[in-house]
């Protein structure tokens, strides 16, 4: 593309573009004193604070703070302790908050200002991560997304079967279980471990994030009866939060939980599921064998690694196909519905009269 030659401007009227760039800017300065002297005056008549004044001014208020030796104290601590393992910033305050404090206030005048100093030379360009659950969320999500394109390029080249979980590492995450399965995976899961990928992966789940091991099994000194029961209000209390939630009526109509036939009669029929359960199929609490199983599914109820999600409708279709494929190859999804037998009335014996007997 060519260079456009404009001419060079005269000593004149270069004087008077500046002086017109001067009165702009002394006008906009002139404006913004005003607006911020009548916030000021809003906000002390009306007993209001200044971002209150702000607002109601479309003015948003930007304060910049000066830096300060606690947060260049602060930042050199919480980069110590990050070296070798991923901690939150609000977790390792609530920890260290006496020990903190005791040695910012140890610290002489000549440290807190070379901290201030350190916290200036930070280059302006650094880039701020904030770590937000719903930016955690997208970044798994992306990355997983290029993790399946890369094993699907993968299979095809060399004809690997494959399959790849990827669950929560604590319960609050939001972010979904994702996994990535080959056909012949798929197979064997349904085939030698009687679940589908999808239902391995949320038992994957729910057992990092309840953080049980099987070597160290949860324990419970309630008697089996109010463990039992413990088990069943709460799954009760869940689902009818999640009904009532995604009801458009106010109805209080109650929701009784199906463990006979679960898949059909709640899963399906209210488009929601419960997830992270810690055995093999869920069950009626009271049916559960062992004490220890017992013991697993409640831990996992009262750490939130248990409960019930609605589902969408793609989710929902996938599991309806799902349960049409097991109930064909096992038979053990669906519950037939009883049949209703006509009572019949009981007909009196009949009575024999023998007129010949002997007198």
């Amino acid at each position: 593309m060519a260079k456009t030659s404009r001419p060079r401007l005269s000593a004149e009227k270069h004087a008077l573009n500046q002086a017109e760039s001067q009165a702009r800017t002394q006008a906009v300065n002139d404006a913004r004193h005003l607006l911020h002297t009548t916030v000021n005056s809003l906000a002390r008549n009306h007993r209001r604070s200044k971002r209150w004044a702000s607002a109601q001014m479309y003015i948003p208020e930007r304060r910049k703070r000066a830096p300060s030796a606690w947060n260049g104290f602060i930042r050199e601590k919480f980069r110590i302790v990050n070296d070798g393992s991923r901690q939150q910033l609000v977790e390792f305050l609530r920890t260290h908050n006496a020990g903190l404090r005791a040695e910012y206030k140890s610290l002489s005048i000549q440290q807190r200002e070379l901290l201030i100093r350190n916290i200036q030379t930070v280059p302006k360009t650094c880039k701020i991560i904030r770590d937000t659950p719903r930016a955690n969320c997208r970044r798994v999500t992306a990355g997983f997304n290029k993790l399946r394109a890369m094993l699907t390029s993968l299979v095809a080249l060399t004809g690997l079967e494959l399959m790849v979980l990827g669950v929560r590492g604590k319960y609050k995450d939001i972010n979904k279980p994702e996994v990535f399965c080959t056909a012949r995976m798929e197979d064997f899961a349904e085939d030698v471990l009687g679940m589908s990928a999808e239902e391995l992966v949320l038992k994957a789940d729910g057992y990092v994030v309840s953080g049980l091991r099987l070597g160290n099994r949860p324990t419970s000194d309630l008697p089996r009866g109010k463990l039992v029961g413990k088990c069943r209000t709460q799954i009760q209390k869940g689902l009818q939060d999640i009904v009532n939630s995604t009801r458009n009526t106010s109805s209080k109509r109650r929701t009784i939980m199906n463990y006979e036939n679960y898949e059909r009669r709640v899963v399906e029929k209210y488009s929601i599921a419960l997830v992270g359960w810690p055995l093999d199929k869920v069950t009626n609490p009271g049916f559960i064998t062992t004490q220890a199983d017992l013991a697993l599914v409640a831990c996992a109820l009262d750490s939130g690694a248990c409960k019930w999600v609605k589902l969408s409708a793609k989710e929902l279709s996938a599991r309806v196909k799902q349960n049409k494929v097991r109930q064909q190859r096992h038979g053990d999804v669906y519950k037939a519905r009883k049949k209703t037998v006509k009572a019949t009335s009981s007909q009196s014996a009949e009575i024999v009269v023998d007129t010949d007997e002997e007198e």
